[in-house]
């Protein structure tokens, strides 16, 4: 993964930049894989006291495609909120 940035909407400043988020896929990726977990990582879902990080891995040849989303924990229903970020990259390279 190399922290590319393809595109950006609304205040990115939130979710961090595409390095950083890259090197904690990176880690968590790692950790799975020294646990014995079979198979890629698919998302990563970090929640604040104010905010949900989710971050969906979008596999294509070559380096996978992240999307990270910050969302308003008061305003969001996580599992609606992680379906519909599903169903969006999975018509990314449709």
């Amino acid at each position: 993964m190399t922290g590319l940035t393809y595109a950006e909407s609304g205040d990115c400043a939130v979710a961090g930049n595409g390095p950083e988020v890259c090197h904690l896929l990176s880690l968590i990726e790692d950790g799975l894989h020294e646990a014995g977990a079979e198979g890629e990582l698919e998302s990563v879902v970090v929640t604040g006291r104010r905010t949900y990080h989710v971050v969906r891995v979008v596999a294509r040849q070559g380096d996978p495609v992240l999307i990270s989303t910050v969302l308003d924990r008061a305003d969001t229903n996580l599992a609606l909120a992680a379906r519909h970020i599903a169903t969006a990259a999975e018509g990314l390279f449709a």
